[in-house]
């Protein structure tokens, strides 16, 4: 559906995103583990806390491509720009204030442009976005350890949640 969206420069709901990226990775996450399961004697559904998995991570990586401090050296910043992708933080921003064209107007031209990108994240600033992001992902992030609690808890796996938490 991501590329429809950006062909066609329409931008999805918050729920068609999220819907979206389970149909995508979290469907991808949940076949993998039932390969494992398949040779094991475990029955628990681990369906639903992958998908949190597959949320968390997605819109973690859509947060902070806009973060120029951050993912400069590793993946350029605003690159979803420059691509054209309706990313989660250009969603909430463009739906916030729809009067305002000039972040779909910046998608359709796809330009990796300083300029446009720091214009971007003018406007994502002015609809508070990133505020908006940060309180999504931490809770996002309060839900997935509760699941990892209930399923038992998982030094691991707290530790990677560890690694990706967004918290300030």
């Amino acid at each position: 559906m991501d590329i429809v969206w950006r062909n066609s420069l329409t931008c999805p709901t918050e729920e068609e995103f999220l819907e979206m990226v389970d149909n995508k990775t979290g469907t991808l996450l949940s076949f993998a583990i039932k390969l494992m399961q398949a040779t094991s004697k475990s029955e628990t559904n681990y369906s639903g806390f992958v998908r949190m998995i597959a949320i968390y991570l997605t819109v973690r990586d859509d947060y902070m491509n806009m973060q120029p401090k951050n993912y400069a050296d590793d993946k350029g910043f605003c690159e979803d720009l420059a691509k054209g992708r309706f990313s989660f933080p250009i969603i909430h921003s463009i739906r916030t204030d729809p009067s305002d064209r000039r972040l779909l107007r910046i998608i359709k031209q796809r330009s990796s442009s300083v300029k446009f990108k720091l214009l971007a994240l003018q406007l994502l600033e002015k609809t508070q976005t990133f505020a908006y992001c940060q309180s999504f992902l931490e809770y996002m992030e309060q839900q997935i350890r509760l699941e990892i609690k209930d399923l038992g808890g998982n030094k691991k796996l707290e530790a990677i949640m560890d690694l990706h938490s967004v918290r300030v």
